[in-house]
């Protein structure tokens, strides 16, 4: 595997843990067609070493996926502080999560009735 191939990946890595909706679909699009045929990746190199290519390809998927989290954490936290600030109390959090999720399921409703007329 070249350094160019290695920094395509962690650039695409990177973009797919920050929107994980095109990465399902990959998987789900793969997993419809059947079986793959071929185990590995088609830019590990098998004349080399695959299991440190592998390797490699795990550290590199790990990393931005660790500090994306952990940004999404920290973020969270902040907003736990900043609507406690704002006297927002636990009643108020349940309702917003009560019109948050009625939303959600809002959503999925549209998207199953646009998907049976198409």
């Amino acid at each position: 595997m070249t350094y160019k191939t290695w920094l395509l990946f962690l650039v695409m890595e990177t973009a797919l843990c920050l929107t994980p909706g095109p990465a399902v679909f990959y998987v789900v699009s793969h997993g419809v067609r059947g079986v793959p045929r071929r185990v590995l990746p088609q830019f590990i190199d098998t004349r080399g070493s695959v299991v440190a290519q592998m390797m490699i390809l795990a550290a590199t998927s790990m990393l931005p996926e660790f500090c994306i989290l952990s940004a999404y954490g920290w973020l969270a936290h902040r907003a736990a502080h900043a609507t406690a600030k704002l006297g927002v109390t636990s009643g108020m959090n349940r309702w917003l999560a009560r019109i948050e999720g009625a939303g959600m399921i809002g959503c999925a409703t549209l998207v199953l009735k646009f998907n049976r007329a198409g």
